[in-house]
């Protein structure tokens, strides 16, 4: 289950809000992606690449904003906690900025600060990105 909210005006940035359920089966099973990644949904520090067994709820809120000198930038706050039995698993700030150098050429920096409850490690990642298009 995932339902989200964005509000955005072009020129400005935008607000996001949303709420995603990853079922679990009593706490036996989790339901799972096998084809995809939840890097872009349950945050960059990837903490739930493989949803536990307990299930998965997140609830984020982020704004994103269109920076002076062609930068795209964005904030997204998570917040984890299971399906089953509702324990807290933590809390992620994701950090984003990517900006076309030419129509070729881009750079993107991504950050994400995951501060981990009920046994999960608090995990900080960095990353660098350049694209060449031809």
């Amino acid at each position: 289950v995932a339902a989200e909210a964005r509000l955005s005006q072009k020129g400005i940035g935008a607000l996001t809000a949303g709420y995603q359920l990853l079922g679990s089966d009593d706490g036996n099973a989790a339901f799972r992606f096998p084809l995809g990644t939840n890097h872009a949904f349950q945050g960059f520090a990837d903490n739930f690449l493989t949803t536990p067994a307990e299930g998965l709820q997140d609830l984020y809120a982020g704004v994103g904003a269109e920076l002076p000198g062609g930068v795209n930038a964005s904030v997204v706050y998570h917040h984890f906690w299971s399906d089953e039995g509702g324990s807290e698993l933590g809390s992620e700030i994701d950090l984003v900025a990517g900006k076309s150098i030419t129509p070729n050429w881009s750079v993107l920096m991504k950050a994400a600060f995951f501060d981990g409850e009920g046994g999960e490690p608090n995990t900080t990642r960095l990353w660098v990105q350049t694209e060449f298009k031809f």
